[in-house]
């Protein structure tokens, strides 16, 4: 996994407090490039890198994105792929793992949630969500995430 290409794909809002800690892992991602990490800031529209993916599938498609489970903030989550079936906020009107199982198949896409606290408007992380961002970005430099323990379904 470490040097497989990927694509990394950044969720969220950032001017909703921690529902931004997807593209706040991007943005450090993108501070040191590395040569097989292709980082994809796709925000509220991840729907709109659809057609870059189907052209130019990667090794792994990781998702990053908060995700509210129940669990402590800045838990660190493996989610099933399956969970991208209920995110239907597309302007396509298609679930979004509708659109990235046309690319890739499910056992190359993993899908980081990472708990939340606060998702009013803000520019800023809690801490408890930071220090998992950073956790986060470790991990994907490393290509070490099949760490993070898999939610239980």
């Amino acid at each position: 996994m470490g040097n497989s290409r990927t694509t990394v794909w950044c969720l969220g809002n950032p001017l909703r407090g921690d529902d931004g800690v997807g593209v706040r892992c991007g943005e450090r991602l993108l501070e040191t490039p590395c040569h097989h990490l292709e980082i994809v800031l796709c925000e509220t529209v991840p729907e709109n890198y659809s057609a870059p993916l189907r052209r130019n599938p990667p090794d792994y498609l990781v998702i990053i994105d908060a995700c509210a489970m129940g669990t402590a903030p800045g838990t660190i989550r493996l989610l099933d792929p399956d969970c991208l079936d209920g995110f239907t906020e597309t302007t396509h009107g298609l679930p979004l793992g509708q659109i990235i199982r046309e690319a890739l198949p499910r056992e190359r896409i993993i899908v980081i949630g990472i708990e939340p606290k606060e998702t009013g408007f803000s520019l800023d992380l809690t801490p408890e969500v930071e220090a998992a961002a950073r956790e986060v970005v470790r991990a994907i430099r490393e290509g070490s995430w099949s760490r993070f323990t898999p939610n239980p379904s």
